[in-house]
């Protein structure tokens, strides 16, 4: 008897250890998920994909396995997978440079179906552990409700750095980081408690931009390497309709130029070279701070030519030390591309530069045409990303390593822009992006905002949102203009002559 209570029982441990059904057809295709997590490259450290199964059955069995470790087991009647958090970082933590497995089964009117095995990649390069980003609704239905985040990459928590319920529903826009540094960042503030606030290792400033010489308030943040100075745009932008219907929606300048804050002088600059009668915008410098890039556009000389310009890629060399600048190097002409070239982004090595192009104009969300553009420096030439989609794909950002870069597309339902990453390998390859991951599978389903500006930053901003929003409400600091500027720009940033002072 005890010999048969042995057997017994050894098959009843058996039969409970097994995962898998003992019974069931495999299938020869991947099953259809959502959000899109198929055959992509992740980080050791990115919170769990989670995801819906789409397909009916009565119960799903979902098992996560790699090379080392203990597989996630799931067992549900649910087709929405929220995968154990704890268990799914040990599982990726020791499996760096090794695949990751989806193996779904799925029972249907009482028979078990396997489907093809899911293969992802586990790279060793960790992504920044952060997400800045404006969350706002359709510009032009409910456009004044909006707010910056930041979002834990390695969990789910979002936290708001500034909702703009608290400032009587003014524009919060343009943030902007040093080099994914959370201590120094650029944030502007538009119609309530307007200015620029600047946070710098601790300390919290708020400029009020606007000078006797320049057009308009500071716009498009560049922060400078060192850390000391930054690139802005002054400009008169407008907004208008068209009949078309791809294409309904065109923000342009009718003027722009660049200028240069420092921020220990508490001093504005610029020179003739980027404050012409051309229209100068999107600065970005380069690693090393010895050129700044940006994009230009003939003057605007006429309707035509406000709305359906086409912007060119350009850098110029600077010396932050003494403010000087040497001659503009045409690096893209739009006259070669026929498109319109916007958001140039250097990678932390220096040597590559991506930028977004489009049919006209810089403001890039609004046309379905946009794609993202690699441009190597060594050898001149530039293509398109394989990570393009027939939609608008648009405002990247380099992570601080230059392995990862995050940017926003309107894939999943040609409606809303949605923060996706890449890997961008040591070859310069850019592989298969993915969504940023949601504790509820079906969040993109329902969540009706768009994400603007992604920037990866390598830890948390250290502000409050009511410490934001109190420092909001203070009296901005007057910058001051360069009193040795000697420009004459119709168009330009200043219409100072240094004979006047």
């Amino acid at each position: 008897m005890s010999r048969i209570f042995f057997v017994v029982m050894v098959a009843v441990v058996m039969t409970a250890c097994r995962f898998e059904p003992g019974h069931y057809e495999k299938l020869n295709q991947l099953p259809h998920i959502f959000p899109d997590y198929t055959n992509v490259v992740i980080p050791p450290n990115i919170a769990p994909l989670n995801f819906h199964i789409n397909d009916t059955a009565t119960k799903y069995k979902i098992r996560i396995s790699s090379v080392k470790g203990k597989a996630i087991e799931i067992s549900q009647s649910s087709p929405s997978v929220e995968i154990p958090i704890g268990k799914w970082h040990k599982l990726l933590a020791a499996n760096k440079g090794n695949a990751l497995f989806v193996d779904i089964y799925a029972k249907k009117q009482g028979k078990w179906y396997k489907y093809a095995t899911i293969r992802d990649s586990i790279v060793e390069d960790r992504i920044d552990s952060y997400l800045v980003y404006r969350l706002i609704n359709h510009v032009n239905i409910l456009w004044r409700e909006m707010g910056i985040y930041q979002r834990n990459l390695e969990n789910f928590d979002e936290t708001p750095i500034f909702r703009n319920r608290s400032n009587n529903n003014g524009c919060v826009n343009c943030h902007h980081f040093n080099r994914a540094n959370p201590a120094q960042m650029s944030l502007h503030f538009r119609k309530e408690n307007p200015g620029t606030v600047l946070l710098v290792d601790g300390k919290k400033i708020k400029l009020d931009t606007k000078t006797p010489y320049t057009m308009s308030a500071f716009s498009y943040p560049a922060w400078h390497p060192g850390g000391k100075q930054l690139a802005y745009v002054v400009n008169r932008v407008t907004q208008i309709f068209t009949s078309t219907i791809d294409y309904h929606e065109v923000v342009f300048d009718g003027a722009s130029d660049l200028v240069v804050y420092d921020i220990e002088k508490n001093m504005v600059t610029t020179c003739p070279q980027i404050s012409s009668k051309n229209r100068e915008n999107m600065p970005a410098f380069s690693p090393d701070g010895r050129w700044l890039y940006y994009i230009s556009a003939p003057p605007a000389l006429n309707d035509s030519m406000k709305a359906f310009v086409k912007f060119s890629l350009v850098r110029i060399p600077y010396d932050a030390a003494t403010h000087s600048w040497g001659q503009v190097d045409t690096v893209i002409s739009a006259s070669k591309t026929g498109k319109s070239i916007t958001f140039p982004r250097i990678s932390p090595d220096g040597r590559y530069i991506m930028f977004t192009m489009c049919r006209y104009s810089y403001f890039s969300i609004f046309d379905q045409t946009s794609d993202l553009y690699l441009y190597d420096t060594l050898t001149k030439t530039y293509e398109p990303l394989p990570i393009n989609t027939p939609f608008t794909e648009s405002y990247h950002t380099w992570s601080k390593s230059g392995r990862w870069f995050v940017f926003t597309s309107r894939s999943i339902d040609n409606c809303y822009s949605r923060p996706f990453f890449s890997y961008f390998d040591k070859n310069g390859k850019a592989h298969k992006a993915f969504v940023l991951p949601q504790k509820d599978p079906m969040f993109y389903r329902n969540f009706m905002k768009n994400y603007n500006i992604p920037e990866l930053v390598s830890g948390k901003v250290a502000i409050s949102e009511n410490e934001m929003r109190d420092f909001v409400r203070t009296k901005p600091t007057k910058v001051q203009f360069d009193s040795l500027v000697d420009i004459d720009a119709l168009s330009g940033a200043t219409y100072i002559y240094r004979n006047m002072h």
